[in-house]
């Protein structure tokens, strides 16, 4: 018992008898001096003696401070200016109990300390929604925070939760502002001591409540509104920037502070949100009344519906705010449910120099410290199955929001925005930004499992008795790459901004991602990365800018240049899979193959100069061998699935060698456009991985390649005597050795596939005796002649550079021995060399060896032929003889 209680027991008058008339004056009156006199009084009381007031008198107390609040529907009209004052006096002696006597209030285990500190905050709450100042309603917002914290009983925050659910539909931004932020930071303060139940309170009632009630004010909001609050006449005036001049403005930035408040709790509170699913009992069978999902999920529906929802805003940079605030949130999600969690994409600190100065110099002492930045601390929670398996339904609906996003990404059109600055990107621009750093995190959040690169179909892992089996159809990690890979894909496609001259950020993010993606093994990646080069593997732009059209973008090429760099660089990554870089190189061919047709590629002379478009093969060779290497693999498996791809596959090559090597020729334009090295490479990948059964093919392929260059270099070695010495001389004999590296290379290749065949012995014939041909002409010109040459002689380099050449040197070594006393000293030399490589003596006796026994197999052959013949006129003999016996045995039978 108190002092108070002594006394009333020796007769005095109690603290409730004492302090009544006041309060209820206070309460009652009409009048504002009135009520100012005796608030006044009850601050002097409250400072004299305000630690002996018992628990039952302090409710009296605070509802006489709370009527003083000005609020609308209180009972007495008390908004009007003259009241301002006593609004003033009122917070001060609220403040007053706040700060000095909320200890003496009863404590909140003791049941008569429910009344006044109920009372406490619904005071704390009529001022926060009062309209007499700003800074008093901001104010008690705090002093609602403070009487929470300080008690230890989780049923005060509920019910502060639920005052400042009711502030935070407050017409003021500044007052609903400051409600909301006060919100988010009880939950998250107070959030590790909360209950199953009062979580779900929490986020469906609480957190849902605002929103709900944000987005219908919201709505609600007009112009009439704003004009009405912007007349109040305010002690401080304030201007307002553009982005909240407006009632919609400020409603759209109180909703970003929602979201940006949940995701504040998720970060902070998702172990504790998952660990509501682990006491969940659950059976198998969907029509069990026992059986059913816990709250989380319906709850975690509802936050990707607001996420999604926010992120597809459209319109000016007034929704900029919200649209990132949707878009964090979606990713935040996916990290959260992934099972690497979102510490996987935390970037580890480095802490310390690890420098010290040493005798006056600075010198390394020791390794530098390495921490992981984390989070807040959580107490070591034990994983249960059924919540690892509602966390990887979480995750799949998360996954599942994001495709619905890429979904609206496909279908909305390119916002228009008016007086966007120049060095500004558009709004849409910097969502794609920001979603493609998130998919960045997100993806080091499940590069090892969930995004992980040639993964099966996951089986449902939790199919026991004890646990409902979740829907499991399209539960795969790698289904989850390749919509992962379809979405940075349109973001690149999406991020484009006319007025930039390169890629924008949002650009530059999402290549990097689908190159870290590539680097550790992604198939999908590289296939996007080959599809968005497609062309820029043959053609290569020269010059400041590209000239693409407005309806595909500027900077299309510069995009595809760089995807072709990327693939050209890591297709011989060992931890890509064989199947999709023979994949890749079959699309690229088929891209090669449709562009030929185009008009613009076949008369590429006819191109306008102010166009820098030329072709270049460089960034294709890497693919070409690669691919190749792969296919030839793929084929020594004998796998019957992969039988049609390299079908396709080398018919594609076979076309795409057909109109390299055989390009439209039109007048003195280049015919390989300065290629003939990068074609040669691309010859020698195909002989070197071409299978048994196209060599024919390839070989007919390489013939008529090497013809055709013979033609070509024939043509300009005529026009170039015909030229003046100035540029085109010269471009005229640089396409000159152009032709004959080509000739070069196919004839070397088909040396090699076909080192016996009538085409290679058929040509190699027309050129010696072309050489012959114009040593014994007088007529012939010398450029000519020297072309014969010089193609002579690339024809016995390409001979003595095989092997197995025997058995043609043989055919020709009549041509050889003609060509071997020419005027020419290092034609003599190759031909020479040609002849070195085979023992002509060894070969006739070779020849000589197999002629005789050969004759000796025809004569014996003969005689036993002539034995033969013998024996057969033997038994026509005896044959006619039976038939004879047999005519007169026949006769006899019938006259008998």
């Amino acid at each position: 018992e108190d002092k108070t209680t002594s006394r009333e027991r020796e007769g005095s008058i109690s603290q409730v008898d004492l302090l009544q008339p006041l309060c209820s004056t206070i309460k009652m009156t009409k009048q504002a001096g009135v009520a100012e006199a005796g608030i006044n009084s009850l601050h002097s009381l409250l400072e004299g003696s305000g630690q002996n007031l018992n628990g039952k008198v302090w409710a009296i107390v605070i509802d006489a401070v709370s009527s003083l609040a000005g609020n609308s529907d209180y009972q007495f009209d008390r908004t009007g200016l003259d009241w301002s004052t006593c609004c003033m006096l009122g917070f001060r002696g609220l403040k007053l109990i706040v700060d000095d006597f909320l200890e003496e209030l009863p404590p909140p285990s003791d049941d008569s300390s429910i009344a006044p500190r109920k009372a406490l905050m619904e005071c704390c709450s009529s001022f926060g929604s009062s309209r007499h100042d700003l800074n008093t309603s901001l104010t008690a917002i705090g002093l609602l925070w403070t009487i929470a914290d300080q008690d230890a009983d989780t049923s005060s925050i509920e019910r502060a939760l639920a005052k400042l659910v009711l502030l935070a539909g407050d017409s003021r931004s500044e007052v609903r502002n400051c409600a909301v932020n006060s919100l988010f930071s009880c939950i998250v303060g107070r959030g590790q001591n909360f209950s199953v139940e009062q979580w779900e309170r929490c986020i469906s009632d609480n957190i849902f409540g605002v929103y709900n009630q944000v987005l219908y004010r919201g709505g609600e909001s007009n112009k009439e509104e704003w004009n009405r609050l912007t007349a109040t006449k305010q002690k401080y005036k304030t201007s307002v920037h553009h982005s909240r001049d407006s009632a919609d403005k400020q409603w759209s930035n109180t909703e970003v502070l929602v979201l940006s408040g949940l995701i504040r709790v998720l970060r902070n509170n998702f172990n504790q949100l998952l660990e509501t699913t682990s006491n969940v009992r659950l059976v198998i069978g969907e029509s069990s009344t026992c059986a059913r999902k816990p709250w989380l999920v319906s709850a975690w529906y509802r936050m990707l519906e607001l996420a999604v929802n926010a992120a597809k805003q459209t319109g000016g940079r007034d929704t900029l705010d919200l649209r990132l605030a949707g878009v964090d949130l979606m990713v935040l999600c996916c990290q959260l449910s992934s099972r690497a969690g979102i510490q996987a994409a935390l970037t580890p600190a480095r802490v310390g120099t690890n420098m010290q100065v040493v005798n006056g110099a600075l010198r390394s002492v020791g390794e530098a410290k390495v921490f992981r930045a984390s989070g807040k601390k959580t107490s070591n929670i034990q994983v249960s199955e059924s919540m690892k398996l509602y966390r990887d339904e979480l995750f799949k609906i998360s996954f599942d929001t994001l495709g619905v996003y890429k979904k609206h990404l496909e279908e909305v059109e390119k916002e228009v925005e008016e007086r966007k600055p120049y060095f500004m990107e558009p709004v849409q621009v910097q969502v794609l930004h920001r979603l493609a750093g998130g998919l960045s995190k997100l993806h080091d959040c499940c590069k090892s499992e969930e995004l992980s690169p040639n993964r099966h179909i996951i089986q449902s892992r939790l199919a026991t008795e004890q646990f409902l089996a979740l829907e499991t159809e399209n539960n795969n990690i790698e289904d989850f790459e390749a919509r992962f890979v379809e979405l940075v894909g349109i973001i690149v496609k999406k991020a484009i901004c006319d007025q930039a001259r390169f890629f924008t950020q949002a650009q530059r993010s999402a290549m990097d991602l689908l190159k870290e993606m590539v680097i550790n093994g992604s198939n999908q990646a590289l296939k996007v990365l080959a599809s968005m080069a497609g062309p820029a593997f043959f053609w290569s732009t020269e010059g400041e800018m590209c000239s693409g059209s407005k309806q595909d973008g500027i900077g299309i090429e510069i995009l595809s240049r760089e995807a072709a760099s990327v693939v050209s660089d890591q297709i011989k990554n060992d931890k890509l899979l064989d199947e999709p870089k023979a994949q890749v190189l079959c699309m690229l061919l088929s891209v090669f193959v449709a562009e030929s047709d185009k008009e613009s590629w076949k008369l590429e002379s006819k191109v306008s100069k102010r166009s820098s478009r030329k072709r270049n093969y460089k960034l294709f060779i890497p693919v070409m061998e690669e691919g190749l290497a792969s296919a030839k693999k793929l084929g020594s498996s004998k796998r019957t699935n992969t039988l049609d791809l390299l079908d396709l596959l080398w018919e594609r090559v076979d076309m795409v060698l057909s109109q390299m090597l055989s390009p439209i020729y039109i007048s003195s334009h280049a015919p390989y456009v300065s290629q003939a090295s990068n074609l040669a490479e691309l010859i020698k990948s195909a002989v070197a991985h071409v299978p048994s059964e196209r060599l024919n093919e390839v070989a007919v392929l390489l013939s008529s390649g090497a013809l055709k260059s013979v033609d070509i270099a024939r043509d300009h070695a005529a026009a170039h005597d015909n030229l003046e010495p100035n540029d085109g001389k010269i471009r005229s004999k640089k396409r000159y050795d152009e032709a004959l590296k080509m000739c070069r290379e196919c004839m070397i290749g088909l040396c090699k596939l076909q080192p016996k065949s009538f085409i290679l012995q058929s040509i190699s014939k027309q050129v010696f005796d072309d050489v012959i041909t114009a040593f014994c002409s007088k007529e012939q010109k010398k450029s000519i002649r020297n072309t014969n040459v010089q193609i002579a002689r690339i024809t016995c380099q390409a001979i003595k550079l095989s092997e197995d050449m025997d058995s043609l040197i043989i055919a020709l070594f009549p041509k050889l021995c003609l060509l071997i006393s020419v005027d020419h000293t290092a034609l003599r030399t190759e031909v020479a060399a040609v002849m070195e490589t085979v023992d002509i003596g060894e070969r006739i006796k070779k020849m000589t060896s197999r002629t005789e026994t050969a004759e000796q197999q025809a004569r014996e052959l003969d005689d036993e032929n002539k034995q033969l013949k013998i024996t057969v006129k033997e038994l026509r003999e005896k044959n006619v003889q039976l038939q004879h016996e047999i005519a007169i045995f026949s006769t006899s039978s019938s006259l008998s």
